[in-house]
């Protein structure tokens, strides 16, 4: 993300915050889905500048020799964090406590899910050490 987009993410923020404000005293209902429309777009464009920096990581792994379902599920586990904080902070925001917690709580199963290889392969390591 260069300089540019930064400053238009960091706009988008605060004139969504200013006007979600705004419309507490009447539209909160509208407030809801100006913040989210607002978390997609700074996502959008956060995402769009994620392209040369996993480009980076995969040449950086690449000369290691290691296998490449470890960084693929390094990477998915990283957007599953990220995806899975905006879900639940927009849950908090609107006053959802409980599907904000629900949201965390499918976060962490997937993660599980996700990091299954990753136990089967040092299991497997752990025997051949014994």
């Amino acid at each position: 993300m260069d300089d540019i987009n930064l400053i238009g993410a960091l706009g988008i923020c605060i004139a969504a915050a200013a006007l979600c404000r705004v419309l507490d005293n009447g539209g909160r209902e509208y407030g809801v889905l100006l913040k989210t429309a607002a978390v997609a777009a700074v996502v959008i464009a956060a995402v769009s500048a994620l392209s040369p920096i996993i480009s980076e990581i995969e040449a950086l792994y690449g000369k290691t020799n290691g296998n490449s379902l470890y960084l693929t599920i390094m990477l998915k586990a990283v957007g599953i964090c990220f995806l899975t904080r905006f879900a639940a902070d927009i849950c908090r925001d609107s006053g959802e406590t409980a599907l904000g917690s629900a949201a965390e709580t499918v976060g962490k199963i997937s993660l599980l899910l996700l990091a299954l290889p990753l136990f089967e392969a040092v299991t497997q390591t752990i025997e051949r050490l014994l």
